[in-house]
């Protein structure tokens, strides 16, 4: 394998890339074991990130719900469960905060239960008539003086 040692010297990457270019020449070329070629194929990519955490967090969403989901009582327990999870991760995918959304979910029930597709977190703030409030409670009463 030839590879510019300039662009990989000094990053942390780089060494550990470095590293592993001598033991990758020894592997055998078996159409199931080709490491050398994806390691090739992923330096000639500009930006390709060396590591997999994207795909790690976004998974970890789901194992936490599967090791919480072993305490559902019953199916339906389970059902709405997971719909709620379903919608706190598509929250999180369209940069909504899941607490704000689902509080305007239960204030604007009745208009949710007639379009529940203007309802969606991507698309409600569009169906709101009065601008989200910090929390569930209502407005604090103002104090006057007798």
């Amino acid at each position: 394998m030839s590879f510019s040692h300039a662009t990989l010297v000094g990053s942390p990457h780089g060494s550990g890339i470095l590293f592993a270019l001598p033991c990758l020449e020894n592997v055998p070329r078996r159409p199931r074991n080709r490491p050398q070629i994806l390691l090739k194929t992923l330096l000639n990519v500009a930006g390709a990130p060396l590591d997999n955490n994207l795909c790690e967090r976004a998974l970890k969403k789901a194992i936490v719900h599967r090791k919480n989901s072993l305490f559902y009582k019953t199916l339906n327990g389970a059902k709405v469960g997971d719909l709620y999870m379903s919608l706190i991760f598509t929250c999180g995918l369209n940069d909504v905060n899941p607490f704000e959304y689902l509080t305007e979910l239960l204030r604007h029930k009745d208009e949710l239960a007639e379009a529940p597709e203007r309802w969606l977190p991507w698309n409600y703030r569009e169906n709101l008539t009065d601008p989200p409030r910090a929390g569930p409670f209502p407005e604090p009463l103002e104090l006057t003086s007798v």
